[in-house]
């Protein structure tokens, strides 16, 4: 993995980032969706910023360097929602497994992730680069 494209290219276009979502292998509602999240914007003070094009580099960013991490996070919060949807006692199992799950998944996704490579250059070098980010979007 390596952080140091998501650091050192800016921000994606628009037309960059719906073909990016055009490749996805995802249903055609979900890329629409995700287009209408990348149309988002937001004016702070003088300045437009394109918080849906930064929110979905980040993720995309996200999902590139932290595979494993990403995907048992996905199925944890997909467990707890179908615990949480067993009738009568879903809801109170939910809010004790929930985040039970969440941690589980979080760890092991984690513990894949660091057999993949180095993960404490990988966190450091995404948080840079996040941070970096974050200061050319606000300066």
């Amino acid at each position: 993995m390596d952080t140091s494209s998501f650091a050192s290219s800016p921000p994606s276009t628009a037309r960059a980032l719906s073909r990016r979502i055009a490749r996805l292998d995802a249903s055609a509602d979900v890329k629409a969706l995700l287009a209408d999240l990348a149309r988002i914007t937001v004016t702070v003070g003088n300045r437009l910023l394109a918080i849906g094009r930064m929110i979905l580099d980040l993720g995309l960013a996200l999902t590139r360097a932290f595979p494993h991490t990403i995907f048992a996070v996905v199925v944890a919060v997909v467990m707890a929602m179908l615990i949480a949807s067993i009738p009568f006692i879903g809801p109170l199992l939910g809010t004790i497994a929930g985040p039970l799950l969440l941690a589980l998944g979080l760890g092991v996704g984690a513990v894949h992730d660091m057999a993949a490579g180095d993960l404490g250059v990988q966190v450091r070098g995404f948080v840079d680069a996040l941070e970096r980010r974050i200061a050319e979007a606000t300066a």
